[in-house]
């Protein structure tokens, strides 16, 4: 006979399953968005260009948010090809099902997202490089690169493969008058063709 116990138990574990098959991971095993493989030789070393305003990715060297910890990322306001801080070296293995990780040319550091505790507000959440272990890809450092699926906009959507969300240009300036950049931590609620959240992946020089 079943008991009361029993019933709970296989209540919580049908929970607990759904709970995590909806889940984003890393490598991001569960369903998600097609993805698209980045040609090896092509894109072994990328500049991430905004379609919005047309800057680059950047780490910033002189401007950390957490000593020895986190380094903030910036959109940069320039129109022209930046600097080794504004290339990203690609790891492309074909065991990570389209996912890749994205270090810092110029200081060494693994492109993250911020964790819940260290995130801007309900909508927006940091991006950083990590400054530690920089010979090991931290479990959240993976990106996946997504195409327009109706093949009307160019470029890629960004998608961090730990938390499931994406990379956007914010409006906000920061010191400089460069732009912040963040995930968006609002899942599905937003306007995927808005050029805030494309990016084209231009090969380094």
């Amino acid at each position: 006979m079943i008991s009361f116990w029993h019933i709970l138990l296989f209540i919580f574990a049908a929970l607990f399953l759904k709970t995590n098959s909806q889940a984003p991971c890393p490598f991001c095993k569960c369903e998600c968005e097609n993805r698209s493989p980045l040609n090896v030789k092509q894109h072994s070393c990328v500049m991430i260009r905004s379609m919005k305003n047309l800057g680059w990715l950047y780490a910033d060297r002189n401007n950390v948010f957490t000593p020895n910890k986190h380094r903030y990322v910036y959109m940069s306001k320039s129109q022209t090809v930046g600097n080794r801080d504004a290339q990203w070296n690609v790891k492309v293995e074909p065991y990570y099902k389209k996912s890749y990780p994205l270090n810092n040319a110029g200081l060494g550091e693994w492109l993250i997202p911020g964790s819940d505790q260290l995130a801007r507000n309900a909508e927006r959440r940091y991006v950083f490089t990590h400054q530690q272990q920089k010979s090991v890809i931290p479990k959240e450092g993976y990106f996946q690169f997504i195409k327009d699926p109706n093949n009307t906009l160019l470029g890629y959507r960004i998608r961090n493969a730990w938390s499931g969300e994406y990379l956007y240009v914010d409006e906000e300036y920061h010191q400089g008058g460069n732009f912040r950049v963040y995930l968006y931590r609002q899942h599905g609620n937003y306007d995927m063709t808005d050029k805030k959240y494309w990016f084209d992946l231009i090969p380094c020089p």
